[in-house]
């Protein structure tokens, strides 16, 4: 797994909402341009603490829509959905992985470490070189992003 994993369209994208985002207290959490069917879809998913509410995505829409829009051809799509991170995340960023210290996750391994293919514990650290795992019973476990098919968040630990 490689953290960071916008690119082109979506990086512009992401710069153009950051600002955005900070501006309205969300933290932007991911954008996505997927092909469902004959369609394009962009999607920009935000979080806050206290959760996301439909008011905080229309006003980002509202702001950001235009900049969107903006990007045509570069950012080439059909429908443009503003959603709430929800409780099933995907980590593909350092810092959202930083601001998640100590609440649980389900990590997918391309390889299997110690005969289980997906290791579920609490988040330790995380760094540039990868994360560490607090396993239910055991020492930490340390893996490196390269050993990580998938991250996403596990509700018993949190």
């Amino acid at each position: 797994m490689k953290l960071n994993r916008l690119k082109g369209a979506c990086e512009r994208v992401y710069a153009l909402s950051l600002p955005v985002c900070e501006k309205l207290g969300l933290m932007l959490w991911d954008v996505e341009l997927k092909k469902e069917g004959p369609s394009r879809f962009l999607r920009i998913s935000v979080d806050k603490p206290e959760g996301v509410s439909i008011s905080d995505c229309e006003a980002f829409h509202r702001t950001v829509k235009p900049l969107t829009d903006s990007l045509v051809p570069v950012v080439d799509y059909d429908y443009f959905e503003v959603t709430s991170v929800g409780t099933e995340r995907r980590f593909n960023r350092l810092e959202q992985l930083q601001a998640w210290g100590g609440k649980g996750l389900e990590v997918k391994l391309y390889e299997k470490v110690e005969g289980r293919a997906v290791l579920v514990g609490a988040l330790q650290e995380a760094d540039e070189e990868g994360l560490a795992l607090q396993l239910p019973g055991e020492e930490h476990c340390r893996l490196s992003y390269e050993q990580i098919a998938a991250i996403k968040s596990q509700e018993e630990h949190e």
